[in-house]
């Protein structure tokens, strides 16, 4: 939460579990400037008020086959700024084999 701010996109998603828990964190994360996006299965658990744009699947978003939605976010955004993706500056690699 210390780096949240306006600079900051977050990419959420919801679950019947936890509901209340999760609309502090994203009303907390809104406060501090962000913007956020919401997924979830069903319109009944997202926080429409601190959502930026929300999307609903009749399909699960969990682990897997969510993660390509933040990836594709990562790569317009790099290709944006003209960064490479695949050679970022400041990487270095910790095992050599």
């Amino acid at each position: 939460m210390v780096t949240v701010g306006p600079d900051t996109l977050v990419i959420a998603a919801f679950s019947d579990s936890g509901i209340q828990h999760q609309h502090n964190l994203v009303r907390d994360i809104k406060e501090r400037g962000a913007t956020v996006i919401g997924f979830a299965d069903r319109a009944g658990v997202l926080p429409h008020e601190f959502l930026d744009l929300a999307f609903t699947t009749e399909q699960p978003l969990d682990g897997i086959p969510f993660i390509f939605i933040p990836q594709l976010a990562a790569l317009a955004s790099a290709e944006r700024q003209g960064i490479n993706p695949d050679q970022p500056d400041g990487l270095v690699a910790w095992v050599k084999l």
